[in-house]
């Protein structure tokens, strides 16, 4: 998910992401946060064939994702807009990543 998202609004910047036009500030600020979040995503990529001994990487990673999420929560209870997309990304920065953190975890405990 962070690769196909981040490579979207790398390419796309605010196109991808708000069907109207906005400041080339902020485009570029989407493009900036979009290449973060394609570098989260290969760097998960990039541990994934020795994930039982990447922890300490695993878990930056992971608090990267969720920290991120708690913001957007924050920001979308302070503006008061849940909108599919900021929903579908919620699930995902504050259900599933921690989730599959959780289960790695577990994982490693039950191969120790």
């Amino acid at each position: 998910m962070p690769i196909t998202a981040g490579a979207l609004g790398i390419i796309g910047g605010n196109s991808i992401f708000i069907y109207d036009s906005l400041s080339i500030n902020l485009d570029s600020h989407i493009r900036y946060l979009s290449g973060i979040l394609l570098a989260i995503g290969l760097m998960y990529w990039f541990i994934l064939p020795d994930i039982l001994n990447k922890k300490k990487e695993f878990t930056v990673l992971t608090i990267l994702i969720v920290v991120g999420g708690l913001f957007r929560l924050i920001g979308a209870i302070s503006i008061g807009v849940f909108s599919p997309i900021i929903i579908f990304a919620l699930i995902m920065e504050l259900i599933i990543a921690p989730s599959v953190y959780i289960g790695h975890r577990r994982i490693i405990g039950l191969l120790k």
